[in-house]
């Protein structure tokens, strides 16, 4: 392998081959970063270590007496220090819902005409995808 390395490196006039480094191996793996160890496939659970994690799919017939109970679940399992971590998974696609929203809403008259086209608008400027900024609260 000397010889080759030797000729590709006269033609382009490269550096010859470094040798393969071992100890790039010695550097920790993405799973040693994660906070969970062992995930069961016949329960689709991940077991943490030193955490607790969970995921709520919450859809969009949440009612106020659900958020309620959401939150106070939240707030009260949090160890002083902790932090919650939420994410939002959706599709930036909102048109069929606000869509199926704003035919339930319109009446026929200017006003209510005029509201709806101005809340689907603000939805849509401030959906994922659009020009809106992302912000962190």
């Amino acid at each position: 392998m000397g010889l080759i390395q030797e000729l590709i490196g006269g033609l382009f006039g490269d550096e010859g081959f470094a040798e393969v480094r071992e100890d790039i191996y010695d550097r920790p793996a993405l799973a040693d970063l994660l906070p969970y160890r062992v995930y069961d496939p016949e329960t689709g659970f991940y077991f943490n270590e030193n955490t607790t994690g969970f995921v709520a799919a919450i859809g969009a017939t949440i009612t106020p007496p659900m958020v309620e109970n959401f939150h106070s679940a939240l707030t009260g399992s949090i160890p002083t220090g902790g932090g919650i971590q939420v994410l939002n998974w959706s599709s930036p696609d909102i048109s069929r819902v606000m869509s199926a929203w704003a035919r339930a809403r319109v009446a026929g008259n200017e006003v209510s005409e005029s509201m709806v086209t101005n809340r689907i608008g603000h939805f849509d400027r401030g959906r994922f995808g659009s020009e809106a900024q992302i912000r962190s609260i």
